[in-house]
């Protein structure tokens, strides 16, 4: 299955009582995921939460996607936030001189599509200048 978006994250009003959060992106396993309740006023995360304590994840068998189940469901003053983050390495072994499964190529190649959206949508957030700006003289202080 390609990767058909730039979907790596998704932000879900909570209601104090809803625990199940679907989210259209594709993962490996459910450690692919960080999870957070977010404070809708100030946007505050906090700690990411822990898996299996604090939530469980159920990976869509087929499509991409899956669902997030919180232990305590995020009040109304809350928001459910997930998002992929996948490590940045590449496990994919293709055997040489010999039968691969395109499977594995296919998943080895979305793997590195899903962190090259990670770092860019990481870089989105980032405080940029000018590519030619001389930053010798900012004070970063």
């Amino acid at each position: 299955m390609s990767i058909h978006d730039n979907e790596n994250k998704a932000l879900l009003d909570g209601n104090g009582t809803q625990t199940l959060f679907e989210f259209s992106f594709k993962i490996f396993k459910p450690e692919d995921l960080k999870v957070y309740k977010i404070n809708k006023e100030t946007r505050e995360t906090g700690e990411a939460l822990e898996l299996n304590r604090d939530y469980t994840v159920e990976i869509n068998k087929v499509g991409e996607g899956g669902t997030v189940n919180y232990a305590v469901a995020p009040t109304v003053d809350e928001q459910a936030g997930i998002y992929r983050d996948i490590a940045i390495i590449q496990p994919a072994d293709i055997p040489v001189d010999t039968e691969y499964v395109e499977k594995t190529l296919e998943d080895a190649l979305d793997r590195a599509c899903m962190i090259d959206q990670q770092l860019q949508e990481q870089i989105d957030r980032s405080v940029k200048t000018p590519a030619f700006a001389d930053i010798s003289s900012v004070n970063f202080d």
